[in-house]
């Protein structure tokens, strides 16, 4: 991934599915090379149509492991602010 952000001098990478942010670091170290910024979307919380998917990993960790890594290139969006952030732009 760290090649292809590069090699096309990317400056706005999109993750969806973060989870514990393992990723999340490759991608801000490329982001960095490049002066980009990485957007990385994912529930953090009970999904499926039954809830049947539990939780895994969580926003604040994830904010947290990237910052301790020296990285401030990140914007991390939950479930929750995904759908405020559609609800300005998408009138249902």
């Amino acid at each position: 991934l760290e090649s292809l952000i590069l090699l096309n001098n990317y400056k706005n990478i999109i993750e969806i599915g973060v989870n514990a942010g393992d990723t999340t670091i490759t991608l801000c170290q490329a982001a960095k090379k490049v002066e980009g910024h990485v957007y990385g979307f994912d529930m953090w919380d009970n999904h499926g149509l039954f809830n049947q998917f539990k939780q895994s990993g969580n926003k604040k960790e994830v904010e947290n492991k990237l910052k301790n890594a020296g990285y401030n290139n990140f914007t991390l969006y939950q479930k929750k602010d995904v759908s405020m952030i559609l609800s300005l732009y998408i009138k249902i």
